[in-house]
This record gives C-alpha cells, sequence and structure tokens, in this order.
C-alpha cells in the first residue's frame, strides 16, 4: 500500500521507525534550543493529524456504517474543514455525530473516538439541503 501510495517508488527499508523518531525528536529538540547548524534550523516541523477523523454514514442498502472522513490523515493542525451532512428522517430536530479515527472505509475498523449532538435543527423533509 505505501508503494502505491508512493507512486511504486522502491522502499527504504533500512529505516528503523523507532530510530526515526528518535531522530525527528532530536531534530526538534534542536531547533527549539537554537542549537545546530543552518540545515536544522531551517526544517519546519508541523503537527498532523496521524489518522483522518470523521464521521459514519449510513446508507439504506447497505447494513454496515460507512466511514466519511472530515480530516484527512496528515493534515497540519490546527485546521477547519466543512462537510455538509443531510437528516435520515423527517423534521428530525437533532442529530447525533459519532467521531471515529482510521482509515478503513468501515465504521467498525476504526477507532470511536466520542460523540456529540446538534441540536436545534431546523425542521425539514429528510435529506433536505437546508438542514
Amino acid at each position: 500500500m505505501l508503494m502505491e501510495f508512493f507512486d511504486w517508488k522502491p522502499l527504504c527499508k533500512s529505516i528503523k521507525a523507532d530510530e526515526a523518531v528518535a531522530n525527528g525528536a532530536a531534530v526538534l529538540a534542536a531547533n527549539l534550543c537554537g542549537i545546530g547548524n543552518k540545515v536544522v534550523k531551517d526544517l519546519a516541523l508541523l503537527d498532523v493529524t496521524p489518522l483522518s477523523l470523521g464521521t459514519s454514514v449510513y446508507y439504506e442498502h447497505l447494513k454496515e456504517g460507512y466511514m466519511s472522513v472530515i480530516i484527512p490523515w496528515n493534515t497540519p493542525i490546527p485546521t477547519i474543514m466543512e462537510k455538509v451532512y443531510w437528516t435520515s428522517g423527517d423534521n428530525q430536530a437533532s442529530m447525533r455525530v459519532d467521531v471515529y479515527q482510521g482509515e478503513s472505509t468501515k465504521v467498525k475498523d476504526n477507532i470511536f473516538l466520542d460523540e456529540f449532538i446538534i441540536c436545534d435543527v431546523p425542521p425539514a423533509p429528510k435529506g433536505d439541503e437546508k438542514n
């Protein structure tokens, strides 16, 4: 999957993950302390979302929930993203939004983080774009 993502370029398997993390931490520490050469000082390190964040959506003809990604993985944080969703019932006054983290298209294979309720949804027929 990694090769496919990087346009089929060969992977460098000689780098150990724990060493890469340690090197990144050392570079960040040197950058924050003002120690190091020009290469280290010119590096820009960004906080990013490690996994995609999204919510569950259900389709009438399918039995399980699917992940609707709102914030894709590797997005610099803080960020603001918007996505339009529709109500599933006529004159629905509130909506429960489940928040998941992960890369699977199926909600059951992702990590449930939390939920929140959107209240005072204006009354409208289900699926109406005004909601």
